[in-house]
């Protein structure tokens, strides 16, 4: 559990996430269907729908639970704890506990409360780790309402699991990154298929990253493809401000 959960040591493969959203209005009533499509056993996706009541939308009730088969397991996290949910019996089921991560970057378990009715805000991250490594490309589905306000918000000195809540792939700009502090880091699942990741970090100035041909540090503006999750990894003397993503045209 350690290695699967512990950010300093790996990240979540990347996603294929569906350009085919399913929105659909019953009765007055719009719902969004979204597909998500991974090869991977670890999946981080950015949560981009409310409840169905239009408030924020319970972990339990964001991912359906077609293709995905029992101990299967979400994760959240957020204010430097973890909270897990299981796939009993076709429904998740939200653990009596929670982890902590110490200075180590290990995770210590405690006692919490019953995380079955845990909420989450549009701009989020939700983990997907499967029981077993897929043998194949395999489909879920996240349900909701559709969500004008994408808001991401970055905790000052914490370290963050968020996503880009759009159906584009956007690069973060120096305004949308205005309340970033010196140090801080963004982490995005690469694209290979594989436990790896192309990380940015800010250096007072600008943003640079690792150019993959070279391996030479270059300047570059973090790219979240649609719909994926990520880490942002706030120093300590960072302060919390949000990311303001763009409205589809």
């Amino acid at each position: 559990m350690k290695r699967i959960l512990s950010i300093v040591l790996c990240a979540a493969a990347v996603a294929a996430f569906g350009e085919e959203t399913t929105v659909t209005t019953v009765t007055n009533v719009t719902f969004s269907l979204y597909p998500v499509t991974s090869s991977s056993k670890e999946t981080i996706v950015a949560i981009s729908l409310r409840g169905m009541d239009g408030q924020l939308v319970a972990v339990s009730d964001l991912v359906k639970t077609a293709n995905l088969t029992a101990d299967d397991k979400l994760y959240t996290f957020e204010n430097g704890k973890y909270e897990e949910w299981t796939l009993e019996d076709g429904a998740w089921v939200g653990a009596n506990k929670t982890y902590t991560m110490d200075k180590t970057g290990q995770l210590v378990e405690a006692i919490g409360t019953d995380a079955s009715t845990v909420t989450k805000a549009v701009g989020s991250g939700i983990w997907l780790v499967r029981k077993a490594v897929p043998t194949a490309a395999f489909t879920f589905y996240l349900y909701g309402k559709p969500d004008d306000e994408l808001e991401t918000t970055i905790f000052g000195g914490k370290i963050n699991l968020v996503g880009n809540p759009t159906t584009s792939q956007v690069t973060l700009t120096k305004l949308m990154l205005a309340g970033a502090t010196t140090g801080d880091k963004i982490e995005v699942p690469g694209g290979t298929g594989v436990l790896e990741r192309v990380s940015y970090t800010y250096n007072g100035t600008t943003w640079k990253t690792t150019d993959p041909v070279t391996n030479l540090r270059v300047e570059g503006f973090p790219e979240i493809p649609a719909n994926q999750g990520f880490w942002y990894l706030s120093t300590p003397t960072g302060e919390t401000f949000k990311i303001s993503w763009p409205k589809a045209n």
